[in-house]
């Protein structure tokens, strides 16, 4: 049976041990007692432990929807099957003994009931929230053919037997949604890496550049103390546009690293143990493609990589997406940076190349990033995108494999696709998003 183990009684840090010990000794006399009016058959009591063991033996949720089933056809012949709510609050059909046909169910209730040749009884499990049941929240029901009326003493049984179902249910559904909860958080851990610390590693490094400039400066007002010379002002003017530029790039990188903390660090992301998208209307060459691509316009440069210009190719209309802005811009960013840490010379002139290019795919936006260098092998191009791999041509190079899996997961997040394909002297690595709406 569920039982409320959400009163005072649970806070073990607030009771003693002879507290605790008398309230399970309350319990069990409860139980007893309540056995003693229950008044099991042989049959009916090793069929509520036949399920209970094997339901703690079996991990997977769908042997134990066959399971709650079969003890009852194996024991007593009763023809029955299970319906579960889905998502949206539907019941739909997750075991059959028999093929029962379509019972008309009706308004569901809180207790056994019969109606049209079926026997209804509600399975519930634990709810967080106050609901009608008394803190319990519907699953499903247990459905079995009525070839009489069950008589008081059967209702009561099934009735139980459909609150152990619940129980165990509930408490897998429970477990599988803790399991998935951990797994998500330790991902986001390797994404808070990828796209914040890391990131935040090369501010520091330009921050670092921009206090040697003020350094030089200072040297310089210094010499020029008490002097003059056309020399050491072109000098200080050269300096004052280079740290112009530098401290540009600083408050880029800042914002950029800010806009990432704020779509990875959401307070709902760890509630809920998932991505939670926070929506607008964007057009994404402007909003995402050119301030991404600037933002790595430098390492590109710094690395010698060729970027057709320095900007990014996009179509002459703006298109638009509904996206989570920090999300996406992650994806991009996440791209960008292996095209300039993967990218390596044409065998043709000997160029590193990086393009990034945005154009309409019917109804989708499509983003792609393409960087130098020979094709990814048939088999590793089919890993790319699974969690930990990494490709053959990342050997020696730093990398958690992670990134390309980040991208997988926000574009499914956002009911797009990403992907890899070969391209005539390199790899194009690109994501797709539904256009929006003509408004």
């Amino acid at each position: 049976m569920v039982m409320n183990t959400t009163g005072d009684h649970t806070g073990s840090a607030a009771l003693s041990s002879d507290e605790a010990s008398d309230f399970v000794r309350s319990r069990i006399s409860a139980k007893m007692a309540a056995y003693d009016d229950y008044a099991f058959t042989d049959r009916q009591a090793r069929a509520m432990n036949i399920f209970f063991d094997l339901a703690q033996e079996f991990d997977n949720v769908m042997q134990i929807h066959i399971l709650s089933v079969m003890v009852l056809d194996m024991l007593f012949g009763y023809e029955a099957g299970l319906y579960l709510r889905d998502d949206s609050g539907h019941l739909l059909p997750a075991a059959s003994g028999f093929d029962i046909g379509n019972p008309e169910i009706g308004e569901v209730r809180n207790e056994l009931w019969s109606a049209g040749g079926f026997c209804f009884a509600p399975v519930h499990g634990k709810s967080d929230g106050q609901t009608e049941h008394g803190g319990e929240e519907l699953l499903g029901l247990l459905i079995l053919k009525e070839r009489q009326c069950f008589p008081e003493h059967e209702q009561l049984f099934l009735q139980k037997y459909a609150n152990r179902l619940g129980f165990c249910l509930h408490n897998k559904l429970m477990a599988a949604h803790n399991a998935g909860h951990l797994l998500f958080l330790r991902k986001l851990s390797k994404d808070i890496g990828h796209n914040i610390i890391n990131p935040n590693m090369r501010l520091k490094r330009q921050l670092n550049i921009f206090q040697a400039h003020l350094s030089r400066l200072d040297d310089r007002l210094e010499t020029l103390s008490g002097k003059s010379g056309e020399g050491i002002f072109q000098e200080i003017r050269a300096l004052c546009k280079t740290m112009g530029e530098q401290f540009a790039a600083i408050t880029a990188g800042f914002n950029n690293s800010s806009l990432f903390m704020e779509s990875l660090m959401r307070q709902s992301h760890f509630e809920l143990g998932r991505f939670v998208l926070r929506i607008s209307r964007l057009d994404v060459g402007q909003t995402i493609v050119v301030p991404q691509f600037e933002r790595y316009r430098y390492l590109f440069d710094e690395r010698g990589v060729d970027t057709d210009g320095g900007r990014p190719v996009l179509p002459d209309d703006p298109c638009f997406a509904e996206v989570d802005h920090g999300l996406i811009s992650q994806v991009l960013a996440n791209l960008l940076s292996n095209a300039a840490k993967y990218s390596v010379p044409a065998p043709d002139d000997g160029r590193r190349r990086v393009r990034c290019s945005l154009e309409r795919a019917g109804d989708k936006v499509k983003v792609v990033v393409f960087s130098s260098g020979p094709h990814i092998p048939p088999e590793e191009a089919a890993r790319l995108f699974d969690d930990d791999f990494r490709a053959s041509n990342a050997a020696g190079r730093y990398g958690t494999g992670h990134g390309l899996f980040f991208v997988r997961e926000i574009m499914e997040t956002h009911k797009g696709a990403a992907g890899y394909e070969p391209a005539p002297g390199g790899n194009n690595f690109y994501f797709m998003l539904p256009l929006a709406r003509q408004e």
